[in-house]
């Protein structure tokens, strides 16, 4: 606010004390005579509803309001009307010490106002404008004696219930003001663009509460000081001039799953297996990504809520993976029995004399046929040993006789128990019993050693209760690695 000229302090104080308490100027009515200059007044009156003195965009001018501009010694100069938008203007006014007069509007008070300070009777202190000079400064707002209710509607990320500073509102929620226990509202708004909405003029003399008219399903609401948990507003007798603030709405945006996907699609899998399902959510933002896992048959194949999954026995099932809105994707399952063999290789250097291992692989079956070709990558042709353990599950109840034909030396194991050791200088046995019931599963062992190329061979037989005569390899499709 511009200095009052202290030259003529004390009249404007006279002036000052004389509205005050008339309301009117002290002086006769009169047209200025001074020359036209070039500073000017301009400013708006407006409804600040939250008293924040700041015009938002949901706070209207007030339009049809006399303002009179006013000498230094109270004269009315001239007077002009607020616009739609609120705003006044004086121009072409010559430097020199001025005074404002609002007529305030029927039914609202001052609430605030700029550098001008504005008395209870619309007068403004004196101050002093200068050549050239655009002043602003002069600006009111108004609230209604009427009741009013204002807050916002917020995304509490946090859900503590409280709007933190930068917990953004949210824009289009429409909200019902009712009386209390009635159910059509008396008044409807809509939040602005940063969450803030109003009820304003209400009658007073009613108790009132406050509820959303209707909120989109990704929004969850978060109880706190002034809604409930189904978006219910504590109740507020009203009487004039009662302004509630900050009746602000807590809201949790949820962003829904809308697709899901799992790998693998399809689980072939052998007993024994183990593994973890991976599954990809979309919207990558979505709120509740969690998902539960089950499996139609556990004795087929188990599945933990973390996706770990590990097959049991033979069969087949499905794995359902369900997100917490409903969205199922299915994993098709079949478990089957390892075929073949697990073999271990090892090197036997003659000038160490022992034996030591060089890797591990696979085979069909327990039969050797590796003549002048090395069994595994770097272990040569000769003086090397292959150990080979698989499974049987037995068909048949009675006598299983186990013989060998073996280059070098070989030995079976039936579960873990030597029944065959043969040496090709020293001799030893070839073959060898034992009796077993159906649907008894045996674990075989078999490690041959071969000393010089170019022959390696090694031939598992057996001959079994329905075949007792004739030797014959034990079906590649019999054999399990577990």
């Amino acid at each position: 606010m511009k200095k009052i000229k202290m030259k003529r302090m004390f009249l404007a104080l006279m002036i000052i004390v004389s509205f005050l308490t008339s309301g009117v100027s002290v002086m006769a009515k009169g047209s200025n005579s001074k020359a036209e200059g070039t500073a000017s007044i301009s400013a708006i009156l407006f409804e600040d509803v939250n008293v924040n003195g700041q015009q938002e965009t949901d706070e209207p001018g007030m339009e049809g309001i006399t303002v009179r501009l006013l000498n230094e010694s109270g004269t009315e100069i001239t007077k002009t009307i607020t616009n739609a938008q609120g705003k006044y203007t004086f121009d072409k006014l010559a430097s020199d010490v001025y005074q404002l007069k609002v007529d305030y509007p029927e039914g609202y008070i001052k609430v605030t106002n700029g550098s001008v300070n504005f008395s209870s009777s619309g007068l403004s202190f004196p101050f002093e404008l200068d050549e050239g000079e655009m002043f602003t400064d002069a600006w009111i707002g108004f609230q209604s004696t009427d009741p009013t209710i204002t807050g916002t509607v917020f995304n509490d990320e946090n859900k503590s219930g409280d709007k933190d500073t930068a917990e953004k509102g949210f824009a289009g929620i429409e909200l019902g003001l009712y009386v209390a226990g009635s159910t059509n509202p008396i008044q409807t708004v809509k939040t602005d663009a940063n969450g803030k909405y109003s009820f304003v003029k209400i009658p007073p003399g009613k108790t009132y509460e406050i509820k959303p008219i209707s909120l989109p399903s990704q929004y969850e609401i978060i109880k706190n000081s002034n809604f409930d948990e189904n978006g219910k507003s504590i109740q507020f007798a009203l009487e004039t001039l009662d302004k509630k603030y900050n009746v602000d709405l807590a809201l949790y945006e949820t962003i829904p799953v809308t697709g899901i996907n799992v790998e693998p699609k399809e689980l072939i899998q052998y007993v024994g297996d183990t593994g973890k399902l991976t599954v990809t959510i979309t919207p990558e933002n979505a709120t509740y990504k969690e998902v539960s896992y089950i499996s139609d048959d556990p004795t087929v194949m188990t599945v933990d809520k973390d996706g770990n999954w590990e097959a049991k026995k033979v069969g087949v099932t499905v794995i359902k993976v369900k997100t917490e809105n409903g969205l199922t994707f299915e994993v098709n399952v079949t478990v089957k029995e390892r075929e073949g063999v697990g073999a271990t290789f090892y090197d036997y250097p003659r000038y160490l004399g022992y034996f030591i291992q060089k890797g591990t692989g696979t085979a069909k079956n327990f039969d050797d046929d590796y003549n002048n070709v090395e069994p595994y990558k770097g272990l040569g042709t000769d003086y090397y040993k292959v150990k080979k353990v698989g499974y049987v599950t037995l068909k048949d109840t009675g006598l299983y006789t186990f013989s060998i034909e073996v280059d070098d030396n070989g030995a079976v194991y039936l579960n873990d128990e030597k029944i065959i050791d043969r040496d090709n200088i020293t001799g030893g046995t070839l073959k060898n019993f034992r009796y077993f019931k159906a649907g008894q599963r045996i674990k075989i062992t078999t490690e041959h050693f071969n000393k010089e190329a170019p022959v390696s061979y090694f031939h598992l037989r057996w001959q079994t209760p329905s075949n007792p005569y004739s030797p014959k390899a034990i079906p590649d499709s019999e054999i399990t690695m577990e």
